[in-house]
């Protein structure tokens, strides 16, 4: 009996050196994996100082990747043994930063072991270290791979001379070669690829500042600078071989960029400075909901209160649940909770007692502070207090201290409190972290077990203060081993606290998000667009100002909105999906939960065979790269790939129609019995836009019904000379509804 197909193997094993002080600022998974993430990998962690772990217990492992400065092993033998045997069995290996973490290659115990794992990857030891690099030329620097953010020049890093073990083979590919003193038998080739992996030596793969790690930790300042050297979307790409490979996508939804927008609920009861609001005492939310919300039908949003913020026995104002109440029964708001104290520093609850935190309760007691938000009071008599590890920007460990904590009223209390002023079809499905956004693994697994998603964390920036794809974070943060792990999902892009100064001054700030929405758009797309911001940003005149152009911006934008629960989903099914490939150009998705979109890049000769696949609602060419929409409703679909020569015409042999792009989630596509005509289900915020591939010059005719069967919208559209069939429904797609096309081909 003929085994299954395996799926194709999309694990990373980031082996990081504990030295440091957490992982969310190591090179690996602040600066690493969001590439890897991009190319359709998932990246999870182990502590090199760890027993390694057997690699039979390590399915689906595509390779192993490191990225050492300084770091050293106790065992160097034991690793490279068991490197050696990973190599065996067809693992790749990429090593950014040090090559020699090994050890010293003049140890008689590793020498063999590590030339030959060094032979896997296509290199040698040249016994050789170039430590003065003024004499330093470069006859090969590939301009695809090299000076992607930032050109080398200046004071050059130290190196050692390395080259490839065979120069002729073809597969292993050199795109930086640097020369010493212009003695070609002192060439070192400083950032390869090849079949078994990749290497890029410290100093020639990313620049950071020199405050920006710690050479023993590979910790990167979070405010220091850095940018790409080499292009890491090239570099990953080759050296984990992916040409040509489907990437589980999570930007995309129906061919449309997705957006999705939520509140956290800090500032719920802030009094408003705005005329016409301050004058009847009016609160911050008031604002968000008459000024943010209700014009906005067409942007759903998700609104997190902070539970005791409602709660009388803690923080609420006489308006606090009346808004709550009137902003959860708006059709396009979301409920979600974000905890019930607000902890700010969540790893100093990880080991809690009332003792740890009672001296924090006295200070600001005797301060005058205790019941102020006072979130980044930056009280130096508070920070010192005792051994307490806290972040540098928080005076206290939550915002309220009222009673002892409570992981479990946190989690499912603060959604229990909150899911009372909701109406019963709109539980609370979501938590959204606070504070330093860093929780804890019991934390997560609170959040999970009672029965709560959970978001944030990330505080992706990319603009003219952060100009560099190293500030871009990865989908979010894994926890624990594989059998035991928990997941974190990370925010597809930075609220205004970071604009702000943490709401110090600058409110008019969080208008510079759209330059960071562009550049995740262009020259391709890397992050959805994401509208995350605080209740406080209705309190003022320019914060307010500033949150309405990032949403004029987004109506602007053809999207396709989503409320945040249905992303987190969406990035919770980029762990899980499996890729299976059944033969040259074809593959089934397998496992994805609520992912629906499948990348293709360089694929702008490429299209999908709509008659040889199947749970495929439609694909679509933008920045040369093919997005393959997959249908909700069919379990395991099956891509199949086939040429297509010519892009400026619809691919060949589709003689059924299919999804261009929409802006409502579409899902169980049926087709008529003569093939000119279907039927899908659809649901979603604002106009129905969408577009689909017909015969030229189709003409259509186009009714939506509802659950009752009743026609609620008709139309009727013409193709154009390519093909394109657009139209706009209006806005009645809130509730589910059921679209007909039935195309009249033209005479």
């Amino acid at each position: 009996m003929t085994a299954p197909p395996a799926a194709m193997p999309r694990t990373v094993l980031a082996l990081y050196h504990p030295a440091g002080n957490e992982i969310r600022y190591h090179l690996l998974h602040a600066v690493a994996e969001f590439p890897m993430n991009h190319l359709g990998m998932v990246v999870r962690y182990h502590n090199v100082l760890e027993p390694l772990p057997d690699p039979d217990t390590l399915p689906g492992l595509r390779a192993v990747v490191t990225w050492f400065r300084g770091a050293r092993l106790d065992d160097p033998a034991a690793f490279l043994a068991w490197a050696g045997g990973l190599q065996a069995r067809g693992v790749r290996f990429v090593v950014l930063g040090d090559l020699l973490f090994a050890g010293s290659p003049d140890d008689p115990a590793i020498r063999a072991p590590l030339a030959g794992f060094l032979a896997g990857l296509g290199l040698r030891y040249g016994d050789r270290w170039i430590s003065a690099s003024y004499g330093v030329t470069f006859p090969v620097r590939d301009a695809r791979m090299m000076d992607y953010e930032r050109a080398l020049g200046g004071m050059l890093q130290e190196y050692p001379v390395v080259r490839p073990t065979d120069p002729t083979d073809p597969a292993v590919r050199s795109w930086l070669v640097a020369r010493y003193d212009d003695d070609p038998d002192l060439d070192s080739h400083l950032v390869v690829t090849g079949p078994a992996g990749g290497f890029a030596a410290a100093g020639y793969e990313v620049f950071t500042e020199d405050s920006g790690y710690n050479p023993a930790s590979e910790d990167l300042d979070p405010d220091g600078l850095r940018a790409w050297l080499l292009d890491p979307f090239l570099f990953f790409g080759q050296a984990l071989g992916l040409d040509g490979l489907p990437r589980p996508d999570i930007t995309t939804l129906t061919g449309r960029r997705m957006y999705f927008s939520h509140i956290d609920g800090d500032g719920w009861n802030s009094k408003a400075e705005l005329p016409g609001y301050e004058e009847r005492g009016a609160i911050a939310s008031e604002v968000v909901m008459r000024e943010a919300i209700e014009p906005f039908p067409d942007l759903p949003v998700t609104v997190a209160p902070i539970a005791a913020e409602l709660d009388p026995d803690w923080r609420a104002v006489p308006q606090s649940q009346d808004m709550a109440r009137a902003l959860f029964a708006l059709p396009q708001v979301e409920t979600a909770s974000h905890t019930y104290t607000h902890p700010f520093h969540w790893d100093f609850f990880a080991d809690y007692t009332p003792e740890k935190e009672a001296p924090f309760v006295a200070a600001l007691e005797a301060s005058g502070q205790l019941n102020t938000y006072g979130s980044a009071a930056l009280d130096q008599e508070i920070l010192d207090i005792g051994e307490a590890d806290l972040s540098k920007k928080y005076s206290r460990p939550r915002a309220f201290l009222d009673q002892p904590f409570d992981l479990d009223r946190e989690m499912g209390g603060a959604a229990a409190f909150i899911d009372r002023f909701a109406p019963a079809d709109k539980p609370v499905r979501l938590v959204q972290w606070s504070g330093d956004t860093k929780p804890y693994p019991e934390a997560l697994t609170a959040a999970r077990e009672a029965g709560l998603l959970n978001i944030n964390g990330g505080d992706t920036r990319f603009d003219g203060a952060f100009p560099s794809v190293a500030w871009v974070s990865p989908n979010g943060r894994l926890v624990g081993p594989p059998d035991q792990e928990e997941r974190q999902i990370y925010t597809a892009a930075s609220n205004e606290n970071t604009y702000t100064d943490l709401w110090r001054g600058r409110f008019f700030g969080f208008r510079f998000l759209t330059e960071t929405l562009d550049r995740c758009e262009s020259p391709m797309r890397l992050k959805p667009i994401n509208v995350y911001y605080h209740m406080y940003s209705g309190s003022k005149v320019a914060s307010l100002n500033a949150l309405l152009h990032n949403l004029y911006y987004a109506r602007a934008h053809p999207v396709c909105p989503v409320t945040t629960t249905h992303f987190v989903t969406i990035v919770d099914g980029f762990y899980d999906t499996l890729l299976i490939p059944l033969g040259p150009d074809r593959w089934r998705v397998s496992g994805r939960g609520a992912l629906q979109t499948i990348r293709f890049d360089a694929a702008t000769h490429r299209a999908v065979d709509m008659v040889a696949s199947e749970g495929v609602l439609g694909q679509r060419h933008y920045q040369g790269s093919l997005y393959v929409a997959l249908d909700p409703a069919v379990a395991a679909p099956e891509i199949a790939l086939m040429d297509w020569p010519t892009p400026d015409r619809a691919p060949p042999g589709t003689p059924r129609p299919y999804l261009i792009e929409s802006r409502w989630p579409l899902r169980a596509l049926r087709r008529d019995g003569d093939g000119d005509g279907l039927t899908v289900q659809a649901q979603g915020f604002g106009d129905g836009a969408m577009a689909w591939q017909v015969p030229p010059e189709a003409e259509a005719r186009v009714t939506a019904r509802d659950a009752g069967g009743a026609a609620v919208a008709r139309l009727s559209a013409r193709a154009d000379r390519t093909g394109r069939l657009a139209y706009a429904l209006p806005p009645v797609g809130l509730d589910a509804v059921e679209v007909h096309l039935a195309l009249a081909r033209p005479s």
